[in-house]
């Protein structure tokens, strides 16, 4: 018979010699038996726990072309430690009638109680020594856990792994303490990644740091000195597990990492993700990306985004005149969300490169004001609160050293007022930084092309009107904006 040999080793003690050594005997087998090997398949360094294996995946598919008449392995463990996966495999030859030999084990019908009986053992015990390995080596890392031992995987960016301790990077550290204090302060992921491209820093893995790096960098309590292991069930025997929080069986350490993050920054960044994440939580299913800013050139209504589904089950994204979709009192054809968004980002890449900055600059610089002088005014109106608290209290104070103290604080808190009205009086006079605000419409320019669109659609495209036959796009910092057709 035509033969295909299947040799596999795992990490446990093994080498590539082992996939040698397999097929030798493989080899030897065959030619005892009358058999002809056509191909050869083998996975290295290989958990014999799944059936996701190149080789082996590779051999079932030939085999599903029938191109051998049996597959010869060394024994059952090689072939897999999984009794699911084996059996599925051996019924899958079965059908195709592709027998499965063993050189150190006799394989029988699969339909005879007794054999298969037998062959389960085998396979069971397989997996009953992958699982008895498996809950050993938690065990130990467990121990080694309780000491802050770093136990594998990636360290964060601003931490290098010294003696499987964690050592702070300091030019990483750096990034990273930049990244959030811009965050606390109220800046966009957009606006960070721009800034610190002049750090010219790479992620661990080598890439530039994203969106995502970002997410993770700004949740993660290492950074304020919080050592942690198996807090999440992230991945069992290699498999994506849901990442759910196991508590009942995480080590978590305070103060077990040296930190980079000063409480009061980590709190008030964890304020500001939560309430992003609640606004998140509370957004409507069907809002779209232009919703609320696309509306009906015939009858005016606002347009909303919806997705149907067809006979094969294809879903599509689109936008409907409200009026059309809730009161049918309005024939406006639906757009396509795909379409219509990348003509809108399309557009607004070309507005802001060829914007009139000064104008716009001026624009912005008005608002500003209106909405800055306000809050200027109840800041200071706070810090005064202050000043006269900290001189009554100067005033019965009895200690010499407090007193001083006192004193001091007081002085802070006049320069503090003080540079807040000399900004207010800047605003007022002079109008806010014109070219601040340039240089801000440039680098949303160039976020345009690198970055992430959405926030600046937010913030420019301020409607867009819907025809049959066009589409007019209304930009800039107000509703009298610049206009524009596509």
């Amino acid at each position: 018979m035509k033969a295909a040999a299947y040799a596999r080793y795992s990490t446990d003690n093994q080498t590539e010699n082992s996939i040698a050594t397999q097929l030798d005997a493989i080899t030897r087998y065959c030619q005892q038996n009358g058999h002809t090997i056509v191909a050869v398949y083998s996975d290295e360094a290989q958990t014999g726990f799944y059936a996701d294996r190149n080789g082996f995946e590779n051999l079932v598919q030939a085999a599903k072309r029938h191109e051998f008449e049996c597959v010869v392995i060394y024994d059952v463990t090689r072939g897999s430690r999984n009794v699911v996966d084996w059996f599925q495999f051996r019924q899958t030859m079965q059908q195709l009638n592709i027998q499965v030999l063993s050189v150190t084990e006799k394989l029988g019908d699969l339909l005879d109680p007794n054999a298969f009986f037998m062959e389960l053992i085998s396979v069971g015990m397989g997996q009953h020594q992958v699982l008895q390995s498996r809950q050993k080596s938690i065990a130990g890392k467990r121990m080694k856990a309780k000491d802050g031992v770093f136990l594998g995987g990636v360290a964060p960016l601003g931490y290098d792994i010294v003696d499987r301790k964690y050592v702070i990077n300091e030019a990483e550290a750096q990034v990273v303490r930049r990244i959030f204090e811009l965050y606390a302060d109220g800046h966009s992921y957009d606006y960070i990644l721009l800034d610190i491209k002049k750090f010219n820093v790479l992620g661990k893995r080598g890439r530039p740091v994203g969106k995502n790096s970002l997410f993770s960098i700004l949740h993660n309590d290492r950074y304020i000195g919080v050592y942690s292991w198996n807090r999440h069930n992230n991945r069992t025997m290699h498999k994506w597990a849901g990442g759910r929080e196991t508590p009942e069986v995480a080590t978590v350490i305070e103060n077990g990492i040296p930190p980079i993050i000063d409480h009061e920054t980590w709190n008030r960044v964890q304020e500001r993700m939560n309430n992003r994440a609640n606004a998140a939580r509370n957004t409507a299913k069907t809002a779209s990306l232009l919703t609320g800013k696309i509306f009906c050139g015939k009858c005016g209504a606002a347009f909303v985004g919806r997705t149907t589904t067809n006979s094969r089950g294809v879903k599509t994204t689109s936008y409907c005149c409200g009026n059309k979709y809730r009161t049918k009192t309005c024939n406006a054809q639906n757009i396509n969300a795909a379409d219509l968004e990348n003509a809108v980002t399309e557009y607004l890449k070309e507005w802001l490169l060829h914007v009139n900055y000064d104008k716009i600059a001026s624009d912005m610089a008005l608002i500003k004001i209106r909405n800055t002088d306000d809050l200027l005014q109840r800041t200071v109106d706070l810090i005064n609160d202050d000043i006269q608290n900290t001189r009554e209290l100067i005033s019965i104070c009895t200690s010499d050293s407090q007193r001083a103290t006192l004193i001091k604080q007081l002085h802070e808190l006049e320069d503090k007022r003080n540079a807040k009205l000399d900004k207010k009086l800047n605003t007022e006079t002079t109008g806010y930084c014109v070219n601040d605000i340039i240089e801000k419409l440039k680098k949303d320019a160039q976020c345009a092309n690198t970055g992430d669109i959405r926030p600046l659609i937010r913030k420019y495209v301020q409607k867009i009107y819907a025809y049959d036959d066009r589409i007019e796009i209304v930009t800039g910092v107000s509703t009298n904006g610049s206009s524009g057709r596509i």
